[in-house]
């Protein structure tokens, strides 16, 4: 079950007694104003574990928002008190100092994959099978050994996606990663921290960011990043057609936009909506090849 730390310093922080005055306005007992205040807070950062792991809260709506932190209030109201509190930013729109607090787990998942990925590729074992009745949380010394020095070899790919803006379809990106010269790898981990750049400073949504498996695909995309932008890049180049939006969630009065995923498919990142017929009709221009 995913955690994350809550700090005691919250309990009295000024900005959660700001964030307590926006929401009730006095019309609430302070001592209840405040715990529901924290209490907003953390539902919030529970969500995001879930849904917005990266912190960017760009592609949800106030209302999404809102239910997410189990608030059945004004969501527009909601939104505005915790970004003029501080708990999130407004440009782009993300959660406030996210690492601080759910840092150690996103670390935690992504090397809890990685040595899952390592077993099965040394042992050809599922990592989470228990061994000899033993529970499956932590790896015994004996079982470390057996895993090859290739295996545990760093490869820069951990590196390349914690620079890399926008994290989907992992597994593919690792493969083709793998296929990659060392001097390819090199370029591609410099070219990712271009793209990241063009993206927060042009304040581009992510959904208009290729997948880094497209972006270390076959058309060597990443070539036309490995100096800096490519030419003629900038905030107005990202625009694309409006994108569709899923039709489950209209049916709850919510603008979702949709996207595409590793297979091609458009899908719905918040409730999972998925369309197989693979069409092509929409796409964001210049970036998009997926």
């Amino acid at each position: 079950m995913a955690w994350l730390e809550s700090h005691q310093a919250l309990r009295d922080h000024p900005k959660k007694d700001r964030l307590a005055e926006l929401l009730f306005n006095g019309t609430t007992a302070n001592d209840v104003a405040d715990m529901a205040a924290v209490g907003v807070l953390h539902h919030l950062w529970w969500w995001a574990l879930d849904y917005a792991q990266d912190g960017d809260l760009t592609k949800f709506t106030d209302r999404q928002i809102a239910k997410g932190c189990k608030w059945t209030g004004d969501g527009t109201l909601l939104v505005e008190s915790l970004i003029a509190a501080g708990f999130i930013d407004r440009k782009p729109r993300r959660i406030h100092d996210w690492g601080e607090y759910a840092g150690r787990l996103i670390v935690k998942r992504e090397q809890d994959r990685e040595r899952k990925a390592k077993w099965r590729a040394s042992a050809g074992q599922d990592a989470d099978a228990p061994q000899d009745g033993a529970g499956t949380d932590l790896l015994d010394l004996k079982d470390l050994k057996n895993i090859s020095s290739s295996a545990c070899a760093d490869d820069g790919f951990l590196h390349f996606w914690s620079v890399y803006p926008r994290k989907i379809g992992k597994v593919q990106a690792k493969k083709r990663w793998s296929r990659m010269t060392k001097k390819d790898r090199g370029i591609a981990t410099a070219a990712a921290a271009h793209l990241a750049d063009w993206q927060r400073e042009t304040a581009t949504e992510l959904q208009y960011v290729p997948h880094p498996a497209t972006f270390i695909g076959p058309k060597r995309s990443f070539e036309d990043w490995a100096e800096r932008w490519p030419a003629g890049y900038k905030a107005g180049d990202a625009a694309a057609e409006p994108a569709p939006t899923c039709p489950d969630c209209r049916k709850q009065n919510s603008d979702m936009p949709l996207t595409y995923d590793e297979d091609g498919d458009l899908h719905c990142s918040f409730c999972g909506w998925k369309d197989g017929s693979r069409h092509k009709d929409w796409a964001p221009r210049r970036l998009a090849d997926a």
